[in-house]
């Protein structure tokens, strides 16, 4: 199994929407694909039809002592996902909270443990998901390249095949990735994916054209341009390419579907 991790620069560089609709893209060109999602937030199964009420996900199946597997879903199209759970804590019984206890489950309330794909729960996690399918995409919190969290990013590389880190065009993440470039420059299975690329934008032109100049190859050449279907999409809690199988977003995460399965074609830390 191939294994991608998809994580954004900073809040609101739109990480949820590419891991949900590289998914979708995937599934689309039929290939076998789960998404799980790793962001506390629980976000990402609006993208797939799983009502907002419904609080079912592993994390809050493992917390309760059940079976984190049961919490699998499938779309209406087919895709099958892991929704995280509901943020907040279940009311347990006396036996729930002993087993909880003796799991030693702190409900994966911080973002360094979840990129700790080393954790005897993720590995089995992701045993199970090797025996199934072909490829997953795992949606992570916000990263940082801060020196903390060095040690739990170098962890979630020993065991992923490709990190996709969502950056939009704009002076925050340019300031970011300058004040940060020796850290990432350590992290071979890092690319840098441009999101909300405005083509009438003179700003999302320049940024685009600099970071492309600073970070060459590490910078997938494709971005992903804003596209309003998008937004309409994720309303009608829907990929896009179910939404709106003839707009620009659904053909540019086909094309970064068929990147990223070239890419991992690849000898590791050669991608093309």
């Amino acid at each position: 199994m191939k294994l991608i991790a998809v994580s954004g620069l900073k809040g609101g560089v739109g990480a949820s929407t590419v891991a949900a609709n590289l998914a979708g893209g995937l599934h689309d060109i039929n290939k076998n694909v789960a998404i799980v999602d790793l962001d506390l937030r629980n976000f990402l199964r609006v993208y797939f039809s799983m009502k907002m009420t419904d609080g079912d996900g592993w994390a809050s199946r493992e917390y309760c002592g059940e079976d984190w597997a049961l919490a699998f879903h499938q779309s209406p199209a087919g895709v099958s996902f892991l929704p995280f759970g509901a943020q907040a804590k279940p009311v347990l019984s006396g036996r729930e909270k002993s087993l909880s206890k003796q799991r030693k489950i702190d409900y994966f309330s911080e973002p360094e443990s979840v990129y700790r794909l080393s954790n005897s729960f993720f590995s089995e996690m992701l045993t199970t998901l090797a025996d199934q399918f072909d490829y997953a995409i795992i949606h992570l919190p916000s990263v940082s390249f801060t020196s903390s969290f060095m040690e739990p990013l170098r962890d979630l590389h020993a065991t992923i095949d490709l990190h996709l880190v969502v950056i939009n065009p704009d002076t925050a993440c340019y300031s970011i990735l300058d004040a940060q470039s020796k850290s990432v420059s350590q992290l071979s299975k890092i690319k840098l994916l441009a999101n909300k690329f405005y083509s009438t934008s003179e700003v999302s032109s320049d940024f685009s054209f600099y970071m492309k100049k600073i970070w060459g190859e590490t910078l997938i050449s494709n971005p992903i341009h804003f596209d309003e279907a998008l937004t309409e999409a994720t309303a009608n809690l829907q990929t896009v390419s179910c939404y709106s199988p003839g707009s620009l977003a659904a053909a540019e995460f086909k094309t970064l579907a068929l990147w990223s399965i070239a890419a991992l074609s690849c000898d590791e830390g050669s991608y093309a």
